[in-house]
């Protein structure tokens, strides 16, 4: 019954289909003439791209149970799982548990072939040539064998993907899927800070993945039972990724001593910033312990930009435009250091297009010189707009850190402050770069895994 669907099907096509199975699966060669009737003068499909497969061409996976006679034999046979078109430049894959189908560019896959000879497997370097590749390449064979797509080049070279890897990495597969799980809060919903203690976090397992799964939900998470000194602040914030060393130096201790050009040194209320907008890329992780915390005020303040970024985008659509598309400068001045970096102040994911960093310090603004006159004008109106959407009642949240506590807090998008103080108030800390944080995320979760 197959082999007389398939020959009905292409009785009404421009190229013939002859019978030719090869079990356990079907596979269908693009350039022998064995398997498509074409003019006798074409050698390849990949010569001459005047002759296509049909339409419709599917290849199907795990024929099972066959009889010496597939005419009279009732087969069990999975559901489409790829396909190839007409236009002749990629194919369609398609598998029962996914929501779409994928359309892969042949050149896409020559280009991802992950065998030894292409891809090395120590280093996970690509080792193909691909400024050499022709452009106009695709298969000569065709097959898929379980979870397995098998391709023969031209050139004879053979290419396997796991169907696994085509939804990881191809365009369409996973990554337009994925799902947001970040959860936007305020004050009155702010999530409880869950305590997870030093033994759990010490190891590469719950504990971690935890402090990682926060982080990733609400931008911010709480280690106890540490001890208040700084080798074992920087021994936990290393299982979050290494120190990032800035003019700072690799770790900081805070006190009201105004050893740095910096308010942190001083003991007035600061409002809600985000760091190191004076550097193109700002500290992805900030590290806060407070080892002496103040006897009066000094409470921490935590405001979540992802939930700024949706009040301003539905209800000050203007000004969100304005600062997604504008660059603000910023600067440090002292110490030795002329810092200064121009980005928007909301960036967005270069394929998303989803929220990505919210940069924002009123303290460390640089002169104003890269707007036109109309623009300034715009500018300050929104950003007053903007400041008093941070500064919104209802958008932030007070801590009172306690020595043994140490705060973990995604500096790209959960704003921090502090109440003003009087006494003695010491915090140690450190940053954590976006790359290492990022590196690190996907080793513990285990997100990409294939290489």
């Amino acid at each position: 019954m197959l082999i007389a669907a398939i020959e009905k099907c292409a009785a009404i096509l421009p190229c013939v289909i002859s019978r030719k199975v090869a079990l356990p699966t079907i596979s269908w060669s693009l350039t022998s003439r064995n398997y498509f009737n074409c003019p006798p003068t074409m050698s390849s499909l990949h010569a001459n791209n005047q002759c296509f497969p049909p339409a419709s061409f599917f290849y199907y996976g795990s024929l099972r149970k066959f009889s010496s006679s597939l005419e009279s034999q009732s087969v069990g046979i999975t559901p489409v799982v790829a396909s190839v078109h007409d236009h002749g430049s990629r194919i369609e894959v398609r598998a029962k548990n996914w929501p779409n189908s994928l359309h892969i560019p042949h050149v896409w896959l020559r280009d991802h072939c992950r065998c030894a000879q292409c891809y090395d497997p120590k280093t996970f370097q690509c080792n193909f040539d691909v400024a050499t590749m022709p452009l106009n390449i695709r298969p000569s064979k065709i097959a898929l064998l379980q979870d397995e797509l098998h391709l023969t080049w031209p050139d004879g070279h053979e290419s396997r993907y796991t169907l696994q890897f085509l939804w990881h990495h191809s365009h369409g597969g996973h990554t337009s899927h994925a799902r947001d799980t970040r959860v936007a809060w305020s004050a009155k919903t702010f999530p409880p800070l869950h305590q997870i203690s030093v033994p759990e976090s010490t190891i590469s397992g719950p504990g971690l993945r935890k402090v990682f799964t926060l982080l990733e939900q609400y931008g911010v998470a709480l280690i106890t039972e540490v001890s208040p000194d700084l080798d074992s602040t920087i021994a936990v914030s290393n299982h979050i990724g290494p120190t990032l060393k800035t003019f700072y130096g690799d770790t900081w201790v805070v006190r009201a001593n105004g050893e740095r050009a910096d308010a942190a040194y001083t003991r007035v209320a600061l409002g809600a910033h985000t760091d190191g907008t004076y550097f193109t890329q700002a500290p992805r992780v900030q590290v806060f312990h407070m080892v002496e915390a103040a006897p009066e005020g000094g409470e921490t303040l935590l405001v979540d930009g992802l939930r700024v970024a949706q009040v301003m985008q539905t209800k000050h659509p203007d000004a969100y435009d304005f600062f997604s598309t504008h660059a603000i400068p910023g600067q440090y001045i002292g110490d030795g250091q002329q810092q200064y970096a121009l980005l928007k102040t909301f960036i967005h994911h270069p394929v998303t297009g989803a929220f990505q960093q919210f940069r924002y310090n009123l303290y460390d603004r640089a002169p104003l010189s890269t707007l036109s006159v109309g623009a300034v004008e715009q500018y300050y109106r929104h950003l007053q707009t903007l400041a008093s959407v941070v500064t919104d009642q209802d958008a932030g949240v007070w801590l009172k850190l306690q020595p043994g506590s140490v705060l973990f807090v995604d500096n790209w998008r959960v704003l921090h402050g502090r109440a003003a103080f009087s006494g003695p108030r010491c915090f140690l800390g450190c940053y954590i770069s976006n790359d290492d944080y990022i590196s690190t995320l996907r080793t513990v979760m285990q997100l990409n895994v294939m290489k």
